[in-house]
């Protein structure tokens, strides 16, 4: 959100739009929202119903108040000094026709803030490109948990911690060590991805979103 700190943010009166939709209209309003969510407004843009709904149908399933509340969460918690004092390799993923968290004031700003952030931009691409554009999404991931820079001495795996609050899906990354039982035991490695109850193979196909939220 915009402040002193991040004068290019989004003003206050863009979240108290979210706020009231959400509280007043919930299910016209995630219906709505999934039009600039995925760039079905874009010229060309091939709208996807199921997306649609399917987008929807995760809304209505959480908790009208918790929704309510993440708006504030996620547009006023400053994560400046989070991403200052991370020092492992991360890769921020970001469209430039992202219509939610727009480039300039997010991603943009959040590799700067990195020890070791690479950026990668997709021009034609939304803030739903994990689901609109995921062959590139996965490709791209994988390409970078492959490389000497993310992995190191390819004794370092990345864990996704998922926190859902009604419809809102925060994506932190985080960087385990590997033990030798881990790397040589495929059995071990399954017992690793237990470390969360939400960690699935469905939620590492998901981009390192962990910029956004925090400079919206």
């Amino acid at each position: 959100m915009k402040s002193e700190k991040n004068p290019d943010g989004l003003p206050l009166a863009v979240f108290d739009q979210l706020r009231t939709g959400t509280g007043f209209h919930r299910s016209q309003f995630y219906q709505d929202i999934t039009i600039p969510f995925y760039g079905f407004n874009r010229p060309g843009a091939e709208i996807s119903q199921g997306i649609r709904d399917n987008w929807w149908r995760q809304g209505m399933m959480g908790g009208i108040k918790a929704q309510y509340d993440c708006i504030k969460a996620l547009s006023e918690t400053d994560f400046f000094d989070d991403l200052k004092s991370i020092d492992v390799p991360v890769l921020v993923m970001h469209g430039l026709h992202d219509q939610i968290c727009p480039f300039e004031s997010s991603g943009a700003k959040s590799v700067k803030l990195l020890k070791h952030g690479t950026l990668k931009t997709y021009p034609r691409s939304p803030h739903g490109m994990p689901t609109t554009h995921a062959d590139q999404i996965n490709a791209d991931l994988l390409a970078f948990f492959k490389t000497d820079c993310c992995c190191g001495c390819l004794n370092l795996f990345p864990v996704f911690r998922i926190t859902r609050t009604g419809n809102f899906v925060f994506r932190e990354s985080l960087i385990r060590r590997r033990s030798p039982s881990i790397m040589q035991s495929s059995q071990r490695n399954t017992e690793a991805e237990s470390y969360d109850p939400v960690f699935s193979s469905r939620v590492r196909s998901q981009s390192m979103n962990i910029c956004s939220m925090g400079l919206s």
